[in-house]
């Protein structure tokens, strides 16, 4: 029951009185009388624990100042839980539990060294104890309040072995290996895995990690015999396997390389990684149709998901090799075409046009032709191609078998046979082009596609009747046509490829400057690609990237290992993203410059909604101390977008500790924790760190808004 505030004074001024006589005693129990569950209750108690503490019941005391903590540490009030945690630790110097509150206040706060100091401090009490059971917990503590103490994390590794908890500590020793990896500490790394190999010999993360520690330490030949062993001890699995083969590609052994892969599809012909890595070993060979039938059920996979632009770019490593491949260049003009892609297929049907034309193919040449006069009506070269194509088709022969040799003949009208479906084709086209020229009134230009169909058939009723018909055709005028010959002309110019053939003579046909790989990927996502003789030799027209497939081929390396580690499908993430996407690479190789990109692809990620992603690359440019803090803000941003608000908040106390008390870097993260607390409903915690903002800067964001709507909210219960 609540007592009015003249009572309240009342029995104020009476427990002053027994306090300033001596009488202890009867002070507590005035002052027990103002306890009502409101916030005053915690200076009220806190008086009545002192007092108890000066009657000399600690006991007493120390409960009631526990519970005081506990209720401030709920609220989010630290600084106050602190002062009371300390008074606690006067009487109670090895209290255990108090120690540990006192690591976990500091570490709130943004203290670590304190933090660490007094978790340590419990550390010594249980040992003078001899009390191992809570000491696991309290180094998992540790651990989590700096990832970099590798002293800590060794000792929490030795503790979850003695705990029986082997696949605990081989990650955790993994962990520490991969520390002493991105400090170039390649000694202490590889003594590391190998005494983590003792403890599991068949751990796959270990294998790949010491495989990588020994290849930065020049050591590739044993990294090969140690991966060699672990297959012949353990078996083909295709982890390991992949490893093997990675390495001997780095060394060139293309054949070994080759033969591993062919193992591990023979298994299993889903693993994409192998099936990828085979693939280009068989472009580097120039055996491009081998290449053509390994990528296959990879682009068909990836057309599945509608992923048409990742199918292309996996073709398009085998149309850079500086040979044109036929069955990929229509498999690519296929994808196009069942898109809708205008433009891009225009592109590939001029390639593909050059290529039957040169191969003699006029059977394909015409259905390319005719395709290409539907992509690009006004394009004057495509129909002088189409006359001749047809020409030729019915050029005058000479008689090479009878007595008529040399004597030309006319070729037979088409009117008097039946026409094939393809010739059929054409003229249904044309004429529907000329309906609709005569629809927008446009009769010269029907006049020309009917003149040109009377060269080739001239007896064929349908087209002597269409000429019948334009010839009663009046020309249409005004302004109205001009706007849609504008209108069809900007329409083409956009739909028209940047680069067209020159043109051609009036009386041949079309001889283009033929296109090459360049030419036909301009403009799409695709690294070229450039063999290495061809280079050297300067016969090719190609952008020289080896640069870039190197690159990419890392970051296939790293996201092997990714793979092994997080179990991830790497046809839906890795090789989808052929050419945009980079995953972690060998860190003894990063760069500032590649750091920027890093930092720049996490936060790409992070505005498309790809969390795990955003966060792996956050983590690797954290390394550079300059952006540790600003990273491990991001991390908690991905997380708590993911709604993991437990590592959300461990992230944002990570990256206030890298930041300067007083800071605005300081008060920016601590706006980021209330919000992070209000959206997990800790209103109390949220409304103290907004607060702590304001006295700041009142107008820093929208921090006073926020702190008034919730000290409604909190003060409604």
């Amino acid at each position: 029951m609540t007592v009015k505030a003249a009572e309240r004074t009342k029995i104020a001024a009476t427990a002053e009185k027994y306090v300033k006589a001596g009488k202890l005693v009867a002070a507590i129990v005035e002052y027990e009388k103002l306890l009502d569950g409101t916030v005053q209750d915690i200076p009220i108690s806190n008086i009545i624990g002192d007092l108890h503490l000066r009657h000399g019941d600690d006991d007493k005391a120390v409960r009631i100042f526990s519970a005081n903590i506990q209720t401030l540490m709920r609220r989010g009030a630290l600084a106050q839980a602190l002062a009371i945690a300390k008074k606690v630790q006067k009487t109670r110097p090895h209290d255990f539990e108090n120690i540990i509150r006192l690591g976990d206040l500091y570490s709130g706060l943004g203290f670590v060294a304190e933090a660490k100091a007094e978790y340590f401090r419990a550390a010594e009490e249980l040992d003078r104890r001899r009390e191992r059971g809570p000491l696991l917990a309290l180094y998992e503590k540790l651990a989590r309040l700096d990832r970099t103490d590798l002293a800590v994390r060794l000792k929490l590794a030795r503790l979850y072995l003695k705990k029986s908890q082997r696949e605990k500590a081989v990650v955790e020793l993994n962990d520490v290996a991969d520390l002493l990896f991105v400090r170039n500490e390649f000694v202490e790394a590889e003594k590391i895995l190998r005494e983590t190999l003792a403890i599991q010999d068949d751990h796959v993360r270990t294998i790949l990690n010491l495989a990588r520690v020994l290849v930065s330490s020049g050591k590739s030949g044993e990294a090969v015999a140690q991966v060699e062993r672990n297959v012949s001890r353990h078996g083909d699995r295709p982890e390991v396997l992949g490893l093997l083969a990675g390495l001997r590609l780095e060394a060139g052994q293309n054949d070994q390389a080759a033969e591993i892969y062919g193992r591990i599809l023979a298994e299993d012909p889903n693993q994409a990684e192998a099936r990828a890595r085979l693939g280009w070993i068989e472009i580097r060979r120039g055996r491009l149709d081998e290449a053509y039938e390994i990528y296959e059920p990879l682009v068909h996979g990836l057309l599945r998901k509608n992923k048409e632009d990742k199918a292309v770019g996996l073709l398009g490593l085998i149309l850079m090799s500086g040979t044109m491949h036929l069955p990929t260049l229509e498999k690519v003009a296929a994808i196009f075409r069942a898109g809708g892609r205008r433009p891009e297929l225009e592109v590939v049907d001029r390639v593909l046009l050059a290529e039957y034309r040169e191969l003699g193919r006029d059977d394909d040449r015409a259905r390319i032709v005719r395709e290409l006069i539907e992509l690009a009506p006004f394009d004057p070269g495509l129909e002088r191609e189409f006359k001749a194509l047809h020409w030729e088709a019915r050029v005058f022969e000479s008689d090479k078998s009878g007595p008529d040799k040399g004597k030309a003949r006319t070729p037979a009208s088409p009117a008097a046979a039946v026409l094939p479906e393809d010739e059929r084709d054409i003229i249904r086209l044309n004429l529907g082009k000329a309906d609709e020229y005569l629809a927008q009134g446009l009769v010269r230009n029907a006049r020309r596609v009917v003149d040109n169909l009377l060269l080739m058939y001239p007896d064929h009723p349908a087209v002597v009747a269409k000429l019948g018909e334009v010839a009663e055709a009046k020309p249409a005028s005004g302004p109205d046509v001009i706007d849609i010959l504008i209108g069809q002309m900007a329409a083409a110019e956009a739909a028209a490829p940047s680069e067209r053939a020159p043109s051609e003579p009036e009386d041949g046909p079309s001889v283009e400057k033929k296109m090459t790989a360049s030419d036909l990927f301009s403009g799409l996502d695709i690294v070229p690609l450039v063999p290495p003789a061809a280079a050297e030799e300067g016969e090719s027209d190609y952008l020289d990237l080896e640069d870039a497939i190197a690159e990419e081929l890392e970051a296939i390396e790293a996201a092997y290992y990714k793979q092994v580690k997080d179990r991830t499908v790497l046809i839906e993430q890795d090789l989808t993203d052929i050419v945009q996407e980079f995953r972690r690479q060998v860190e003894s190789k990063m760069a500032q410059a590649n750091l920027e990109t890093r930092y720049s692809l996490g936060q790409a990620f992070l505005e498309q909604g790809l969390y795990d992603e955003a966060v792996e690359e956050f983590k690797i440019v954290s390394a550079d101390l300059e952006r540790e803090a600003d990273c491990h803000g991001l991390i908690a941003q991905a997380y708590a977008r993911k709604r993991n608000f437990a590592e959300a908040e461990i992230w944002l106390g990570r990256a206030l500790e890298k930041v300067a008390p007083g800071s605005t870097a300081h008060f920016a993260l601590t706006y980021d924790l209330a919000a992070l607390f209000e959206a997990m409903n800790r209103n109390d915690r949220a409304l103290a760190l907004y607060r702590e903002v304001r006295e700041w800067n009142p107008k820093f964001r929208d921090v006073a808004r926020r702190s008034r709507i919730l000290e409604k909210i909190v003060s409604a219960g």
